[in-house]
């Protein structure tokens, strides 16, 4: 059965449960289930809500005889999450069989920029839990030498442009000259201050 949260709008308009919520350990299993299933379920009953300590981790998300989209979802028949508010959520460690889209907060992968650009746009596509936007970049680093144009080492030090893109899935980095190579990056959905 899946993990539902459902919060009534006479509640405070967020999901807090004192130092968070932990999931942790599990083997969550779903066998000829639909596509759309889920196995966590949030479900606001109004506007504004957000999540406030999630911890989503060492879990086995798997399917048998079938397929399913996400492992975690909104359920927006009344209302969406505010997700510039949320906070504090991590979803680390966990393995994803017979799942479309795996979830991963922070998300962390690498780009690479094929030709010289002074704006790289990354897309982290669905990996961000609950559809989340590109917050927090906590880290960009170089895989090898980033180059210019002419093949040279650049070491100037880009700065990021989080939340672009109308799927808010993207960000960019912004390098002084157009530059091209790969970068490792970290990036949340979340603040997790």
């Amino acid at each position: 059965e899946a993990i539902a949260f459902e919060q009534d709008v006479s509640h405070p308009p967020h999901i807090h449960c004192g130092k968070g919520l932990t999931i942790s350990n599990n083997n969550c299993l779903s066998i000829d289930g639909q596509p759309s299933f889920s196995w966590i379920v949030v479900k606001p009953y109004g506007p504004g809500h957000y999540i406030n300590g999630f911890n989503v981790q060492g879990n086995v998300f798997r399917t048998s005889n079938t397929r399913v989209t996400r492992a975690e979802r909104i359920d927006t028949t009344f209302a969406t999450m505010d997700m510039w508010r949320m906070r504090n959520i991590l979803f680390e460690g966990n393995c994803f069989n017979g799942v479309d889209e795996v979830t991963r907060n922070p998300h962390i992968n690498v780009h690479s920029q094929n030709s010289p650009d002074a704006t790289w746009t990354v897309d982290t596509e669905a990996f961000l839990p609950f559809g989340g936007y590109t917050r927090t970049i906590d880290a960009l680093v170089p895989v090898q030498a980033i180059r210019n144009g002419s093949g040279q080492a650049v070491f100037a030090q880009p700065y990021v442009d989080p939340v672009n893109g109308s799927n808010t899935h993207e960000f960019r980095i912004i390098w002084p000259e157009p530059v091209e190579g790969d970068i490792r990056y970290s990036v949340r959905m979340d603040d997790p201050s």
